[in-house]
């Protein structure tokens, strides 16, 4: 009998520390956000659609360090007598484990540690088992986030059920996963709803994570792979490029994105096949269409990565799933659309000998015995089948999730839409949308003193509309209402291009109001983002100085005010910032890198060199595909003369060969 158990475990971890206060108003850069296109006209990749420059309302999960300890960690076990599937609910839901009972085997890369990094549209993100990204492009919004949670039973089978609200394309997503009593698969049954009246941009990728090792390949139904070299994606052949078979992962030099195409009329899978002939194997009904190997590579830069990345769990590679043929783009969803797509893992076991023969030999012995497990019409058959049962079947929450989607539901029982999805529970908002619930109940927003700290952030015409009546009523003289509205403005400006004018009132114009009512901390370093925007930098960083102090230190908040300082050249304040911070924050390591590029511009090389050649130096969150620690390296030895100066092996990041 299959079983659902709900549990805690205790892992090796770094505690992810809460969330900035700050609303993230700064660009967000993706590596697959700078790429430009030689594809031939009509290919179907969707280059370019619907990325985004911010993640605004989510807000920065920047506050973590590499200390670990023990972390007490709800886990959510699916087994039965073949397989036991370990769910992480409030880091996304993620599939941190699936063990093969019948062979002692882990069939993912399990990480030995939950250590976050800089990898994450919001920043946090951890390495290991299945990731589950929906809504905009990059490693989603809720990846270290609680999801909503449920289980329910359907054909005597328990379900488990993960789900959340999308908040920047406004749609949800939920997740149905189950284990038959016979299955040596884990089913997992996705639903995506978009409730609006529009089309919108949609992203969709599964992200499976196994390991990395001497003779283990890919198999995937493809004779061509889109990559990026250089930030310019081609369409080149697959397996082989340059008498180079990029089937074996450890054959790719540097780190690479392969997006596989894969013929509408081919089964969609991916597998990773070690030289024994056993491994993964990641199967899906016929949405699911695109297919990604993506490798970190072979080079010095590669192995900092993984080891960065973990303790001893040893390096990984992905295998990935999703709507679009790439991940550099999304795809249009229809207005009030529902897709339905089913997946499903498991292990595969084919003769040794063809593992390392040729490729077609190769791939006809991985689909034969992936249709004789599980034939290709049996798994479209079992989703048509539970469209109702599974699909749209309403069950009470189990845990919650943050309370923006009820907050959401609110505004659209206000403005006579219908809610969300009226198949999942998303419970109440929480106290810190009292400020919001207020609004919409009274046409106006309560008063606060100078030192409140709002932490809830909302977009979108419905609450514009309100905060802006509301701003030439009874709120005229209230900063909370102009900060607000300065905020959505400033969402909608950016996502438009162009200037929403309120009674002469743009972004900028609102938070200047907002200031002039009540310069504290929150106002002013949103004033100091949207003077970046405008051209206004020596105000700008004015303004962010004087929010750090006003936050008294906090540690988001002087991240962002020394990365204010440093980018606009402000050197001497950011070293002058620097020597008041708490000493807590000054001993943070991205604190640190910002301090020594403002040496380094002063020309006080050597004290830059003093703390980056400190082998116990690493920055806790250097961000995927970042350049800046070898910028600064160069800049040194250009300032300085000195050719002898290498970097630090520990720093070198750089996976990616580019020029700089």
């Amino acid at each position: 009998m299959s079983k659902i158990t709900m549990t805690k475990q205790t892992f090796r971890g770094s505690h992810i520390n809460g969330e900035s206060p700050l609303p993230s108003l700064s660009p967000t850069s993706t590596l697959q956000s700078e790429v430009k296109c030689t594809l031939p006209e009509g290919d179907p990749t969707f280059l370019g659609y619907g990325l985004v420059s911010n993640i605004y309302p989510y807000t920065q999960q920047d506050r973590y360090n590499r200390n670990l300890t023990d972390l007490e960690t709800d886990v959510i076990i699916l087994e039965n007598k073949y397989l036991k599937a370990v769910f992480l609910p409030g880091y996304g839901g993620r599939l941190w484990q699936l063990w093969d009972k019948e062979n002692n085997r882990d069939l993912l890369y399990t990480n030995d540690i939950l250590r976050p990094s800089n990898l994450a549209l919001r920043n946090a993100w951890i390495s290991g088992g299945v990731e589950w990204n929906c809504g905009v492009v990059g490693h989603h919004p809720f990846t270290c986030s609680q999801m909503f949670t449920a289980t329910y039973e359907t054909d005597s089978m328990p379900v488990l059920r993960m789900y959340q609200w999308e908040r920047i394309r406004n749609i949800t997503y939920q997740m149905d996963f189950c284990l038959p009593d016979d299955a040596r698969f884990l089913y997992a049954r996705t639903r995506i709803h978009n409730p609006n009246s529009e089309t919108v941009p949609v992203y969709w990728w599964s992200n499976t994570a196994v390991p990395e090792f001497e003779g283990g390949r890919i198999a995937v139904s493809a004779d061509d792979a889109y990559v990026s070299d250089m930030g310019v994606v081609t369409r080149e052949p697959f397996p082989l490029q340059n008498g180079n078979d990029i089937s074996y992962p450890m054959n790719t030099r540097n780190q690479k994105d392969y997006f596989f195409y894969i013929p509408d009329d081919a089964r969609k899978y991916e597998g990773h096949i070690s030289t024994d002939g056993t491994g993964l194997i990641q199967a899906s009904t016929s949405r699911l269409r695109g297919r990604k190997l993506f490798v970190w590579g072979q080079l010095p830069g590669s192995d900092t990565w993984q080891r960065f990345l973990t303790e001893k769990a040893g390096p990984y590679v992905e295998i990935q799933a999703g709507i679009g043929r790439t991940q550099y783009g999304c795809v249009p969803m229809q207005p009030l659309g529902t897709w339905e797509f089913a997946e499903v893992y498991g292990g595969i076991t084919i003769d040794p000998k063809a593992q390392s023969a040729e490729y077609p030999v190769f791939l006809d012995s991985v689909e034969q015995s992936l249709e004789n497990a599980l034939p290709k019409q049996q798994l479209e058959d079992w989703l048509l089948s539970t469209v109702d049962s599974m699909g749209r079947f309403y069950v009470p929450a189990m845990t919650y999730g943050a309370g923006d989607a009820a907050l959401e539901n609110a505004i659209r029982i206000k403005t006579n839409q219908q809610n969300l999805n009226k198949w999942l529970d998303f419970g109440n908002p929480e106290p810190r949308h009292s400020d919001f619930e207020h609004l919409l109940h009274f046409g106006y927003m309560p008063s606060h003193e100078k030192d409140y700290v709002p932490n809830a952030f909302v977009s979108g015409r419905y609450w514009q509309k309100l905060l802006e009546t509301a701003a030439k009523g009874p709120d005229r003289d209230n900063w909370l209402t102009w900060y607000h509205l300065g905020l959505v403005l400033f969402d909608t400006e950016r996502k438009s291009g162009a200037e929403s004018i309120l009674d002469g009132f743009c972004a900028l114009a609102a938070l200047r109001h907002a200031a002039d009512l009540s310069a504290n901390g929150p106002v002013l370093y949103a004033l100091a983002e949207v003077l970046i925007n405008a051209g206004e930098n020596k105000e700008a960083s004015a303004c962010a100085v004087k929010s750090c102090r006003l936050f008294s230190g906090d540690l988001s908040v002087a991240k962002d005010t020394m990365r204010i300082l440093v980018t606009q050249r402000e050197s001497g304040l950011a070293l002058a910032l620097y020597d008041v911070l708490p000493e807590d924050v000054r001993a943070d390591d991205r604190i640190k890198f910002w301090h020594a590029n403002a040496l380094v511009l002063l020309d006080r090389c050597d004290e830059a060199l003093e703390l980056l050649e400190r082998p116990d130096y690493i920055m806790t969150d250097f961000r995927e595909g970042e350049m800046s620690i070898n910028i600064l390296w160069s800049e040194i030895v250009k300032r300085t003369g000195r050719t002898d100066l290498t970097l630090p092996s520990h720093l070198n990041f750089n996976a990616i060969p580019l020029s700089y």
